[in-house]
């Protein structure tokens, strides 16, 4: 089945809604109910931007968790689609969420 440039750019966000509540204050919090103190803290919202689809592919063939179903062959739509998206544009961004957290016992 084809895939949309909606759904790939979802599963490069790594099913988002999946993991909405793993961010920051919910570990800090996890953490903090666990008897750790927070020594230091930081959230960012980064993007990965790609300037061609090979690179898009070659992530994704090197960490298959990020997309467990990924197959050229079956997204070759939404391949296609981002391709042209980033003739267009020269690039494509990719949100993602990412935190660090230095905790102590």
């Amino acid at each position: 089945m084809a895939r949309s440039l909606g759904d790939a750019i979802q599963a490069l966000q790594k099913n988002e809604k999946d993991y909405a509540h793993w961010n920051l204050a919910f570990t800090v919090e996890q953490l903090e109910a666990a008897g750790f103190r927070i020594v230091e803290q930081m959230e960012e919202f980064p993007a990965s931007r790609y300037y061609d689809t090979g690179a898009i592919v070659y992530y994704l063939k090197a960490i298959p968790w990020q997309v467990p179903d990924f197959t050229v062959e079956r997204y070759l739509d939404a391949l296609c689609d981002i391709q042209e998206r980033i003739e267009a544009d020269s690039h494509i961004d990719i949100p993602s969420h990412r935190f660090f957290i230095v905790a102590q016992n």
